[in-house]
Order: structure tokens, then sequence, then C-alpha cells
């Protein structure tokens, strides 16, 4: 989407929130109490050089509905994720 003339800030908007609007998702897209907390954590500032969301090596954590499953933070972290998400 950068490549086509978003800048990173819109393209990570519309792959979140734009993306769960039209799919008519109303449950996630961004992060909000009571919302899925599908999240991805990586090294880097994607506002700053978006190549970051795409390379495995610097994905720290990814969650599914609030529990970790993947990720070097899932086998770097032996601490529990937030109370109520596992």
């Amino acid at each position: 989407m950068v490549e086509a003339g978003l800048t990173p800030g819109q393209a990570i908007v519309a792959a979140t929130a734009g993306s769960a609007r039209a799919l008519g998702l109303t449950d996630r897209g961004t992060i909000a109490t009571d919302l899925a907390a599908d999240v991805l954590v990586v090294d880097g500032d994607p506002l700053a050089d978006p190549a970051v969301l795409a390379d495995q090596d610097r994905v720290w954590l990814v969650t599914r509905e609030g529990r970790r499953v993947a990720g070097a933070g899932l086998a770097a972290s032996s601490a529990p994720a937030a109370a109520g998400t596992e």
C-alpha cells in the first residue's frame, strides 16, 4: 500500500480498521476496551519503516483473541499475558 502511494500510517489504518469495517467486523481493527485483542508487536517503528511488518525476524509477538500465538516474545517470555486474556 505504501508503494501505491499511501503513507505508512494510512496503510496501517487501511489494513486494520479499514479492513475490519469493509468486512463488517465491529469487534476488531483498533485497540480499545471490549474489542478482540489481535495484536502484532514488532521490533521497530512501522511508521518510519513499514518493512518491519513483513520481516518475520522482527515480529516480537502476535496475539489472537488476547492469547499469545507467535513471535520471539512468546519463547522469550515466561510471564503470563495480562489478566483476563488467557
